[in-house]
């Protein structure tokens, strides 16, 4: 397909065709799928926050249509309706959020790009909230030496056998940071233990091809807010992790990944089994 491409990492030794439509990484000539940094850390469950969050946000729009409700009495035909308007309306806030924290994280590609000389300055949308997450990734990259050396830079671990892509690497104020975006209503334990993997990989690729490997790892966080109303939605935060807790997050990271790769191993027992 005219979308994949072909990566060459180690200089030349491992060869990754990537297919960004369908988010998957094949290692060549053998054409074996690869297991990412984003599946290895799916076993890892977000699920309870969210869950809190849409209930709390279905039921606030059943409040808001029981107060519109004209007279003292309430018909249960008009509750059925109001509850049937209010099921899932939090994934229509939650699309609406998305687009907020898309549009700075793209923004934030797109500068990096044009920095390494790749692209021309990124156009400034016209997102009121889009543009505060904007301006307070500018104001990052202005009050420090931002120096960006690479973007969109896809990993392998010969190691542990797994591949990513992370979103940046730049000097930092003097020091070579590995950088990666994360758009999200919130940080986190997963954002941290990719972060490690892209980290361990990176590393491992540079230590044997003789460049200079990253010092320290950021994450840049788009706030894309839990909901168009959300006062946080467009927000920016700079966070580097500590080397200690960076080498636990690896540690905790290559444990998910085994995982996982555990669980398709019983996932296929289990249909041979069913057969």
């Amino acid at each position: 397909m005219a979308n994949k491409k072909t990566v060459e990492l180690y200089n030349g030794d491992i060869k990754i065709e990537f297919n960004p439509g369908r988010h998957t990484y094949r290692m060549l000539p053998e054409k074996n799928y690869l297991c990412s940094t984003t599946a290895a850390t799916g076993v890892v469950d977000k699920s309870r926050p969210l869950m809190k969050w849409a209930v709390r946000t279905d039921f606030s729009k059943i409040r808001e249509d029981l107060e519109k409700v004209e007279g003292e009495k309430v018909f249960r035909a008009e509750i059925e309706q109001i509850v049937d308007e209010a099921e899932g309306y939090h994934n229509k806030k939650k699309d609406k959020a998305a687009s907020i924290g898309d549009i700075v994280h793209d923004y934030a590609e797109a500068f990096a790009a044009w920095k390494v000389g790749e692209g021309g300055e990124p156009e400034i949308p016209n997102d009121e909230k889009a543009l505060n997450g904007i301006e307070a990734f500018l104001g990052w990259y202005n009050e420090n030496d931002v120096e960006f050396k690479k973007y969109e830079k896809i990993i392998y671990s010969k190691e542990h056998d797994y591949v990513g892509k992370f979103d940046a690497v730049a000097k930092v104020n003097g020091d070579l940071c590995l950088i990666d975006y994360k758009t999200s209503s919130g940080i986190y334990s997963s954002h941290y233990y990719q972060t490690a993997a892209y980290f361990g990989a990176y590393n491992e690729e540079m230590e044997e091809i003789g460049e200079d490997k990253a010092e320290k790892a950021l994450i840049l966080h788009f706030n894309k807010g839990k909901g168009e109303d959300d006062p946080n939605a467009g927000e920016f935060d700079s966070i580097e992790i500590p080397e200690e807790e960076r080498e636990k997050d690896f540690q905790a990271y290559v444990h998910a990944l085994n995982l996982k790769r555990r669980e398709k191993e019983r996932q296929k027992l289990w249909r041979k089994k069913n057969k």
